[in-house]
């Protein structure tokens, strides 16, 4: 690959509409013929071409990504079933380039590692002049909510103390010729004081105390639009390894959703909408003193949302092409479920005992005594098979079922 930078907002639109034109072509009778791991094959290299191209394009317009690596691991592209020498010839360059751009550790917007891309947001949106402006306004109106709160405390204080002082002079003035009025005065008063004694509701910040924390947010919400389709084409691009797996259950708190409702930045801001921050963690629904006089400092009733943010239990939930929910596509990859998902199995009974030898699961699966198999495994010979044949096609482990 050249060191050309492309519009990475036209390949992304290559992007969708060569998803949309694969998403006809499943649907067409004339696709009913086709092999279904071949369609799946090449739609996942058409997809990670585009990704590297994308990705090419990014470290040079965003020098720090080029400090991250790819989120592919060329390893998977040995899954592929490719009839044609163009193809085979495309995949070879797909996977010299992620070799070459891959840093173990620092795969940015990886969903096997998350980590990695919480760092990046942190560091872009401490370099990021908008970013810092935004986070040096919010935490100035942050600092504004929790002041004209903490005078509001006080003003109730003091009410309520000076009601307690008017209460207790009117029960010591009480005679018997005009008990009634005095009752009646006493009851409005402590009518009073009950509203004085109530606490403010808790004050939910929009950002986390912590300035990394915040700055994670933030770099992440803000993301400008070429980085966020980096994001949403090596999302897609991981998630076709294995679409049938994206079954995971969505965590409880939306922190996009949080933000976006108590920030000031969020008309001004365009908060990205490719992916959201999601995490198991809950926002408190009470907390704080139950009484005004129990009020001692202005941090009392108020509420940082570092927790949300916590590396641990933060999550990336992107909004695939495919669904309509936000989602988490996979957690740990499954070598053995992405191999059968590019493999066509034997349907046939006497031939699915045969289905191992089919499987590509990489390099990593070898097994050194891998070469002694078919010769251990006569027992399974099909009658339809003779020595001769059967020895070669369980050594070839060909996935495309096509060609045996």
């Amino acid at each position: 690959m050249n060191h050309k930078s492309l519009d990475i907002g036209q390949l992304h639109l290559l992007w969708e509409k060569y998803s949309l034109t694969m998403s006809h072509l499943r649907r067409h009778e004339n696709a009913k013929h086709l092999v279904d791991v071949m369609i799946r094959s090449r739609e996942l290299l058409s997809y990670w071409i585009i990704y590297c191209l994308v990705h090419q394009s990014a470290c040079l317009q965003f020098p720090l990504v080029k400090s991250y690596g790819v989120c592919l691991d060329a390893e998977n592209l040995r899954h592929l079933v490719l009839s044609k020498k163009q193809a085979v010839d495309a995949a070879i360059c797909v996977h010299a380039y992620l070799l070459d751009s891959y840093k173990r550790g620092k795969e940015l917007f990886s969903m096997r590692n998350k980590y990695p891309s919480f760092e990046f947001a942190e560091i872009y949106g401490s370099n990021d002049a908008n970013i810092t402006t935004i986070l040096r306004e919010e935490t100035e109106y942050i600092e504004k909510q929790i002041s004209e709160r903490w005078e509001k405390i006080k003003e109730k204080k003091n009410k309520a103390h000076e009601l307690r002082m008017e209460l207790e002079k009117v029960e010591q003035s009480k005679k018997p010729n005009d008990y009634n009025y005095l009752s009646r005065n006493a009851q409005k008063i402590e009518t009073d004081l009950k509203a004085a004694e109530k606490p403010p509701d808790p004050l939910l910040l929009s950002l986390p105390k912590d300035r990394k924390l915040a700055l994670r947010a933030l770099g992440f919400l803000h993301l400008p639009r070429d980085l966020c389709h980096l994001l949403d084409l090596g999302f897609a691009a991981q998630n076709l390894l294995n679409l049938k797996n994206n079954s995971l259950q969505p965590t409880s708190t939306s922190f996009t959703s949080y933000y976006i409702g108590r920030s000031t930045h969020c008309k001004k801001g365009l908060i990205q909408t490719v992916a959201k921050l999601s995490t198991s963690n809950k926002v408190p629904t009470s907390f704080g003193p139950t009484n005004i006089d129990e009020f001692q400092c202005r941090s009392d009733g108020v509420w940082y949302p570092d927790n949300l943010l916590c590396s641990s239990s933060l999550t990336i939930m992107w909004k695939g092409v495919y669904c309509n929910p936000f989602f988490n596509p996979v957690d740990e990859n499954n070598l053995e479920i992405t191999a059968k998902y590019f493999t066509d199995m034997y349907t046939q009974e006497e031939y699915i005992p045969l289905n191992f030898s089919l499987l590509q699961y990489g390099e990593k699966k070898f097994s050194q005594t891998r070469g002694n198999i078919p010769l251990a495994s006569q027992s399974i010979k099909p009658d339809s098979f003779r020595k001769v044949e059967f020895e070669p096609i369980l050594t070839s482990r060909s996935a495309d079922f096509a060609a045996l």
